[in-house]
C-alpha cells in the first residue's frame, strides 16, 4: 500500500468510527491494526529514503565546499599573476604585449573613489529594509498585537 492509500484507509476508518458513535467494533479494530502496521512499515521505508537523500545532500555539500576552495585558489592565483604582470608592464612602460594566440593590453576604465562617506549626497545612498521576524516573534509571544501579523504553529517532521 502506498502512503496515500494508507492515509485514505485511515480516513475511512475515522468515518466508520464517527458513524458508530465512537464505538470500536471488532471489524474497526482489525482495520485499525492493519492500517497502523502498514503505516509503521511505510514510515520506516520513508525514513530510510529520507536518510539516504540526507547523506547524498551532505556529500554534495562537502563536494561543493571542496570545489569552492579550489575555485577560490584559482581566483587568487589569477589575481596575483595579473598584479605581477601589470607591475612588470608598468615598469617597462609597455601598453601591450602581442603573441600568436592572444594579446595582453591595458583597458581604461573609471571607478568611484570615496574619501569620506559623510560627503555623499543623500540621493546616492541606498537603504535596504528587511523584516526582523525574530523580534516580531518575541513581541507576539510577549502579547503584542499587530494587524495582519500572527504566530503560526508548524509541525515539522523529525527523524532521528
Amino acid at each position: 500500500m502506498t502512503l496515500y492509500q494508507i492515509t485514505e484507509e485511515q480516513q475511512r476508518i475515522n468515518a466508520l468510527l464517527e458513524e458508530s458513535g465512537g464505538e470500536i467494533t471488532p471489524e474497526i479494530e482489525s482495520l485499525i491494526t492493519i492500517t497502523e502496521a502498514n503505516l509503521v512499515n511505510k514510515g520506516e521505508s520513508y525514513a530510510k529514503a529520507i536518510f539516504h537523500y540526507k547523506r547524498v545532500e551532505e556529500a554534495i555539500k562537502a563536494e561543493e565546499e571542496r570545489l569552492s576552495k579550489i575555485k577560490k585558489t584559482c581566483q587568487n592565483i589569477q589575481a596575483n599573476l595579473k598584479e605581477r604582470l601589470t607591475g612588470a608592464m608598468l615598469v617597462f612602460e609597455k601598453e601591450a604585449l602581442e603573441y600568436d594566440t592572444f594579446k595582453i593590453s591595458f583597458r581604461k576604465s573609471t571607478s568611484v573613489e570615496i574619501d569620506e562617506e559623510a560627503n555623499i549626497p543623500n540621493e546616492f545612498i541606498k537603504v535596504k529594509t528587511e523584516v526582523d521576524k525574530r523580534g516580531l516573534s518575541d513581541a507576539l509571544k510577549a502579547g503584542s498585537k499587530f494587524d495582519g501579523i500572527r504566530l503560526k504553529e508548524n509541525k515539522n517532521i523529525q527523524i532521528k
